[in-house]
Formats: C-alpha cells, structure tokens, sequence
C-alpha cells in the first residue's frame, strides 16, 4: 500500500520534471544539431502510468505488470506513432543523474538523439522513496489531405513512367479517384474489425457503381506508409506492382484512408478503358 500511495503522489503528467527532462533531452540533441523534441500530453501519460507501475512493483522493466509493451501503452492513450521509443531507469536521484546514466548507455543514447518529433516523461518513487524514470519517444503519422495526396503520388507514378520509357503518362480520374478512396476505406475497416466479418469490397461492382466502363483492371495497394514518397517508393519497390504502374493502363485513381489506429492505407487504381 505504501508503494502505491508514493507512486500516485507524484506531479501531473505534464508539469515541472517533465520539462525539466525536455530541456535535457534537447540540450543533448542540440549538440548534434538535432531538431528538438516537444512535450506531448499522450506519451507523457504513457510514461507516468508506466513509471508508477514500475515503482508499484519495483521493477525495472520495458514490459509492464500487465505484461503490456511500450507501444501498447502508447496506443491505450491513442497516440498514433509512425515511430516509438522508450528508456527507462531506476535509482537516479536527479534529472542529470538518469542523463548521464542513459547518454552512456549506446541504445538509450540512440533513443534521446533518435528520429522522433515527441517525448513523454515522468518519474515515481516506490515506498522507500527509489526513483523510477521513463521517457516515452514518438513521432506520429503526418496529416495527409487525401486530395492533395492523389495529386502527388500521380505525379510520382508519371515520373517513374518517363524515367521508365513508358509513355503517355497516366490521366487521373475523378470517378477512379472515388473508387480507390472506397478501398482505402474499406481495407482501413476490415482491418480494424476483430470479429473477421468485414471482407474487401467488390471492385468490379463498385467501378460499375460509378460509371467506369474498362477492359482490363490492375490495383495497387500500401499499407503502413506514412507520406506519399514513402507509399510511392513502397510499391515500386515491389516488382509485381511496379509492373502494374509500368503497364498499358492510361487512366489511374489514388485512394487515402486512416484507420482506426491511425495507420495509413493506400490504393492505386489503374484501368484501361
């Protein structure tokens, strides 16, 4: 009981320590020239109830009592990460304590000058009085407006289709740039539902539904991919679908769609009329 009255009485999520952590974060990053980080109320949630679990049960560990892992614990607080770290500690007594102990340490180190845009961070003490420290890194998925995605990755499909000697560009289509975005959608909620009832929709129906008369289809799908570039770069890494983009198809419509747990969806429709 003890342990757990101490581990509650710590400070609110955000308040003095944490910024104190965020000040000694960026210092470090600054010496290497590294964009600073900036305090998120969501990681810095996820940090304090791991912490106070930590000091509840005085152990040190990534894995929580629950036996749940940092990114579980980042997404009860429905922080959407395309990238997530976490360093934790035990016994320091002062913010340039637990500094020095994880800037000597090659894969804390890693984390505090690492690709990240947030950081989370809290410490609680168990019933004797023992610090327990975790700093929570993240950077989440970019916004994306999906029209001005389409406008983009379409540009990025013609390219590689000029450097490849394929010619004439593709033509976007605003009846195809429908269907794709009711893919997109359709992947994000199937792979969101647990019960496995939702299946993939009918795409030669829902092209009919919207009027497009074709020979033959091809579609090209990504899943995960944060940007445009980095969608774009992911299915002409894949040799069956960069075939599809390479192909005799004239008219193309790109799908965008965000899942429940923030996860990117895409698609690339092409259909040759």
């Amino acid at each position: 009981m003890l342990a757990t009255i101490a581990a509650r009485a710590e400070e609110p999520a955000i308040g003095p320590l944490a910024r104190d952590l965020l000040a000694a974060h960026n210092k470090e990053r600054e010496v290497e020239k590294l964009e600073p980080l900036k305090l998120d109320e969501a990681l810095t949630k996820a940090a304090l109830e791991h912490a106070r679990d930590m000091a509840e049960h005085r152990n040190l560990s990534h894995e929580g009592s629950d036996g749940s892992t940092p990114f579980d614990r980042i997404k009860r607080f429905d922080y959407h990460y395309a990238k997530a770290g976490e360093n934790v500690a035990e016994g320091q007594r002062d913010v340039a304590g637990v500094m020095r102990t994880w800037m000597n340490s090659e894969g804390h180190r890693a984390n505090i000058l690492g690709a990240f845009t947030q950081m989370g961070a809290a410490r609680a003490k168990d019933g004797d009085g023992r610090p327990y420290w975790c700093v929570v890194f993240g950077k989440p998925f970019p916004k994306v407006d999906p029209k001005q995605a389409a406008g983009e990755a379409l540009e990025k499909i013609n390219a590689a289709r000029k450097e490849a000697g394929k010619e004439p560009p593709l033509k976007p289509s605003s009846k195809l740039d429908e269907v794709a975005r009711s893919f997109a959608l359709a992947m994000a909620a199937s792979a969101g539902d647990k019960t496995g009832e939702k299946k993939q929709p009918d795409l030669v129906a829902l092209l009919k539904d919207a009027g497009v008369s074709f020979r033959s289809v091809g579609m090209c799908v990504g899943v995960g991919n944060p940007t445009v570039d980095d969608a774009m770069k992911s299915i002409l890494k894949d040799e069956r679908q960069k075939e599809a983009v390479l192909g005799t198809f004239r008219s193309v419509g790109i799908g965008y769609a965000k899942g429940a747990d923030g996860l990117p969806y895409w698609c690339v429709l092409l259909v040759e009329e």
